[in-house]
């Protein structure tokens, strides 16, 4: 999978709060932002509103992926 400025990974990990075992690699120069399950709760405390837009676009991609994955699985069979 290959990502592209403005795209994220690792958002299972803030949800299931279980370790990933997978491996980013970048092939050029990037600037990454760590988004923790600390920072998360503390944006919950303090901004529930951006507390809820975040995890509202997490689970939009997830959805966007599960959808995609499914698209290659039944094209596959």
């Amino acid at each position: 999978m290959q990502f592209h400025a403005g795209d994220f990974f690792g958002e299972t990990t803030l949800l299931e709060m279980q370790p990933r075992p997978f491996t980013a690699r970048v092939d050029k120069d990037a600037i990454l932002y760590e988004l923790t399950n600390k920072d998360l709760y503390r944006l919950y405390k303090e901004d529930v509103k951006a507390y809820v837009l975040v995890l509202q676009n997490i689970n939009r991609e997830l959805c966007r992926r599960l959808r995609s994955a499914g698209d290659r699985i039944a094209g596959a069979t």
